[in-house]
């Protein structure tokens, strides 16, 4: 179910973003999964939504920022390698409502056959834009050559000024 954030002002309770679950600035998406493999080649997994302007009591990203948890897991074995479980927190930072930087705390990515924190790790973001909102593509790969995975990704954002408007899978 989805829990509604409510306003400090003691008003009615908004919903901010369409999270499966909202909690005191924590929101979180589950079983995000995406139509590509995480292989050797990267590839696009999940794409997040940031509200570009501030119309309809939303706040828009500009100079803003965002705490990212990434848990991955399950879903597709390949190849006898095993399920790949990932781990991995960002910080995004915005500059603007064009475009951000992803700063990179934690990233591995084991699988229990092949035991190397780099079976799948995030590699970067592409940024894109449309006159609603700003769109940060998560890209990940794998050194493991074959098929690759697909992970089911549970997407946890702190975001303490409400500017996540939602989380696909691409």
């Amino acid at each position: 179910g989805q829990l509604a954030g409510l306003d400090p002002g003691g008003g009615a309770p908004q919903i901010i973003n369409n999270a499966d679950v909202n909690l005191g600035g924590r929101y979180i998406w589950n079983r995000i999964s995406s139509s590509n493999h995480v292989s050797t080649t990267t590839s696009n997994q999940f794409r997040i939504a940031y509200y570009r302007s501030s119309s309809g009591g939303y706040t828009n990203c500009y100079y803003r920022g965002v705490n990212i948890k990434i848990h991955a897991g399950g879903r597709y074995d390949w190849g006898g390698h095993g399920f790949v479980t990932y781990v991995g927190e960002l910080l995004v930072t915005f500059n603007s409502n064009n475009s951000g930087r992803t700063h990179v705390i934690t990233n591995e990515g084991y699988s229990f056959l092949q035991n190397n924190s780099n079976n799948m790790r995030f590699v970067d973001t592409v940024w894109t834009y449309d006159s609603n909102y700003l769109y940060g593509t998560l890209r990940f790969n794998s050194n493991e050559s074959g098929t690759g995975w697909k992970p089911y990704y549970n997407i946890e954002i702190i975001d303490t000024d409400g500017v996540v408007h939602s989380v696909t899978g691409v």
